[in-house]
């Protein structure tokens, strides 16, 4: 299973997740990227700027909102790494996207 940065030949091993807080010490709630797979190399020069845009931002807070969980604050948004399962990988297959670079298309 390739990486989702589109062109890498490495393996995609990992999946990113925001992990996001509406108040600093509070409870995190996690948003993980079920279609994006990368490779340790790209996993290690991803940064939550090159996953969410201010636009997803603002998509990913009313998406919360509506399901009555807290409205997550931006600055506060981070963004971790799950390591793909067989499963994962397995439904990686039918359901991959690509990001073309760090510098442009965000995923969200």
């Amino acid at each position: 299973m390739p990486c989702s940065h589109q062109g890498c030949p490495g393996d995609a091993a990992y999946r990113p997740v925001l992990q996001t807080r509406s108040r600093a010490g509070r409870k995190t709630t996690c948003v993980t990227f079920c279609q994006l797979g990368y490779c340790e190399s790209h996993r290690a020069s991803y940064t939550v700027e090159n996953l969410l845009s201010s636009e997803g931002h603002t998509k990913l807070a009313k998406f919360v909102r509506e399901k009555g969980l807290p409205e997550p604050e931006h600055k506060l948004t981070t963004l971790g790494w799950k390591v793909l399962t067989p499963d994962d990988l397995e439904d990686l297959l039918q359901n991959q996207q690509y990001t073309m670079t760090n510098d442009e298309e965000l995923a969200f």
